[in-house]
């Protein structure tokens, strides 16, 4: 799955059946224009899931001409 266009960040949970205590953030890549939330995203929640480890996947805003105001602090 890659998403595109993010505008609006969000934060999803995923919880192992028998947490551990530990807890990790996963931001996945894609090369500053989509994010490869699939297998570098939800993948790896699942993996560390099987762990015992609480995941979060964070959908974090991406630049886009479409949908910045200001083109000059996308990139910040």
């Amino acid at each position: 799955m890659r998403i595109h266009d993010v505008s609006i960040p969000t934060l999803t949970r995923f919880s192992p059946t028998n947490p551990n205590g530990k807890l990790v953030i996963i931001c996945p890549s894609g090369g500053y224009s989509i994010l490869a939330s699939g297998h570098e995203g939800i993948d790896v929640a699942k993996a560390l899931n099987a762990l015992g480890v609480t995941a979060f996947v964070l959908k974090y805003r991406i630049p886009s001409d479409r949908t910045a105001i200001d083109k000059s602090g996308a990139p910040l």
